[in-house]
């Protein structure tokens, strides 16, 4: 998969956001065909607001259409920060939130100015954006035009305990939805196992569905007071029912709030990776649930893709995912960021070698799951011949050094070199994996009393 433990996945219809947790980034593409339409982020952890291709996310989760195919929001956890996404501008702002955890409780603020903790999962309604918050554990609300901020529901006390919003206390609400009627939030509190409810009306109150407390944890369909959950992270609403992506049992489940009973839709209860009839299927934490096409999107973290439940067969599939090889290349091409220029080189005419390595950071190693992006190009190709199916291509499985043959002519010019580099934490277990483009530019001299015959361009990641 190209994808690395992706959290939360929102649909607007035509369109599926996913966070690509682990990659810092956010990709958008068609819910139909798999296909990327817009990649957003640079890719290396950060809190940078701008373009598309300069801005940086730290492990992003929660998405949530505000204007469909128009806005959308984010919920970047680790950098304590709710972003915006305007996808006609491609533009990345950070709404609210000031970039550092918050160390105090119950203090409400605007914009950059407010601190947050942790948010998880987001909901949009009525102008204003509801935070499943879980590092405080609470509900924030925050207003969209203005990006004020303040708790909604929650005493920021962990535990299980309903009562009026502000009295109440929860442990870490990770997942967030609304009812069909449009007066009660219903949210995963995932540290207590539970499903609970909380009023749209200030004035209302916070109740539990199924949940019994922070030790009260198993697998367990049936009525909704004998009901177990483990450490539930996903809510979503389907035909007035409700949706759990139960994440530590490995499945997903229907609550007939009507009849007050839980059943299970997807998964066996063993983690695993397998397609199939969905009562054989096998999930590992699924997190984030989305509707499209009359078909429920899941995204299975532990195996970096993204599950497709067709409620008519009951079968489970694996959503191909394509075009984020163009869009790569795409988004490199068209980088506003620095340019380093590497040290003059002399080498001489003739039939030459272009060699190309990259120095990783200490303890990592290219991924080798998603190609290592190379373009080349020269604003004097007469004086540097370079192939043409060389000069811009995706490879697969790559090596360093990379060795390119090249023809030279005598002559000054600039070699021009655009890398966007896949690379992951080595080690036995599977680590952080990263993206990092690089722009690189080298003056080369070439004349006949030179003692080089390679051009060598050393390229480093940081």
């Amino acid at each position: 998969s190209l994808l690395a433990f992706p959290g939360k996945i929102a649909s607007e219809g035509k369109w599926l956001a996913i966070s690509d947790s682990n990659h810092n980034r956010i990709l958008i593409l068609d819910a139909a065909s798999g296909k990327v339409q817009f990649m957003i982020g640079e890719g290396s952890k950060g809190l940078v607001d701008g373009a598309f291709n300069e801005a940086k996310f730290h492990q992003p989760q929660g998405v949530a259409w505000g204007e469909p195919g128009t806005t959308l929001y984010v919920a970047d956890t680790e950098n304590h920060a709710i972003r915006e996404i305007d996808l006609v501008k491609r533009t990345v702002r950070t709404l609210a939130g000031s970039g550092k955890q918050a160390t105090r409780s119950n203090v409400p603020g605007v914009g950059r100015d407010v601190a947050l903790a942790s948010p998880w999962d987001l909901l949009v309604h009525k102008g204003h954006l509801y935070v499943a918050m879980a590092g405080p554990h609470q509900i924030w609300r925050i207003e969209l035009g203005t990006g004020a901020a303040e708790p909604f529901a929650g005493s920021s006390r962990e535990n299980l305990k309903d009562g009026p919003l502000l009295d109440a206390q929860l442990a870490q609400p990770s997942g967030i939805a609304m009812d069909p009627k449009a007066t009660t939030l219903y949210f995963a509190d995932s540290e207590i196992s539970a499903i609970r409810t909380a009023d749209l009306d200030e004035k209302g109150q916070v109740r539990t569905l199924i949940g019994k407390g922070l030790f009260d944890f198993g697998d367990k369909d049936g009525p909704f007071a004998d009901a177990l959950l483990q450490h539930p992270l996903g809510v979503l609403f389907y035909e007035g029912d409700l949706l759990i992506a139960d994440t530590y049992n490995n499945k997903v489940k229907r609550l007939d709030l009507k009849n007050k009973t839980i059943t299970t839709l997807i998964g066996t209860g063993k983690g695993g990776y397998k397609d199939g009839p969905a009562d054989q299927a096998l999930l590992n934490e699924p997190n984030g649930l989305a509707l499209a096409g009359g078909k429920l999107f899941v995204a299975d973290t532990n195996n970096h893709s993204i599950r497709v439940y067709d409620f008519a067969s009951k079968n489970v599939s694996t959503l191909k995912i394509t075009g984020l090889e163009t869009m790569t290349k795409a988004t490199h091409k068209t980088l506003s960021g620095p340019v380093t220029t590497l040290p003059a080189q002399r080498v001489t005419p003739g039939e030459a070698e272009l060699v190309i390595d990259v120095a990783l950071p200490k303890g990592h190693k290219l991924n080798t799951d998603a190609p290592l992006y190379v373009g080349l190009s020269t604003p004097h190709a007469e004086i540097i011949s370079i192939p043409a199916d060389v000069a811009d291509r995706n490879i697969k499985d790559a090596t360093l050094p990379i060795r390119t043959k090249i023809k030279l002519v005598t002559g000054a010019t600039t070699l021009k070199v655009d890398l966007v580099v896949y690379y992951c934490e080595a080690g036995e277990k599977e680590g952080l994996c990263l993206v990092k483009p690089l722009r690189l530019e080298v003056p080369v001299q070439v004349v006949s009393n030179a003692e080089g015959k390679a051009i060598a361009v050393k390229a480093e990641v940081k």
